[in-house]
């Protein structure tokens, strides 16, 4: 048995998004070569939401609860009021940008 780690520095157009073909060569119980191809996928929880009239805290822990994701790193000493904002399938990464940027904090802050 292995296991492979990947890693990816690439932005999804989808939640499931086919990146490469793996072809793999083994040897069965009978000393058979069986060859096959592995499809390898990325998945990733990808945000869609709407809020008005919330706090950024809020938010995140809103998105903590429904996408069982930590949002605590995040959240903000004192929290600071959100108009409106809306995710359309969209990572928590960017989520996070467009929720600080929406409220006037700048890229070095996040």
């Amino acid at each position: 048995m292995f296991c492979l780690y990947l890693k990816f520095d690439k932005k999804l157009r989808s939640s499931r998004q086919q990146i490469s073909n793996i072809e793999f060569t083994y040897n069965n119980k009978d000393n058979l070569i069986n060859t096959g191809v592995i499809a390898v996928y990325i998945v990733s929880k990808l945000i869609v939401e709407s809020y008005r009239n919330s706090t950024v805290n809020t938010i995140l822990d809103d998105i903590a609860k429904k996408y069982k994701i930590d949002t605590a790193k995040n959240h903000l000493i004192k929290d600071i009021p959100v108009e409106e904002i809306k995710f359309k399938y969209r990572t928590y990464s960017e989520c996070i940008r467009m929720l600080y940027k929406s409220v006037g904090l700048s890229e070095t802050k996040i």
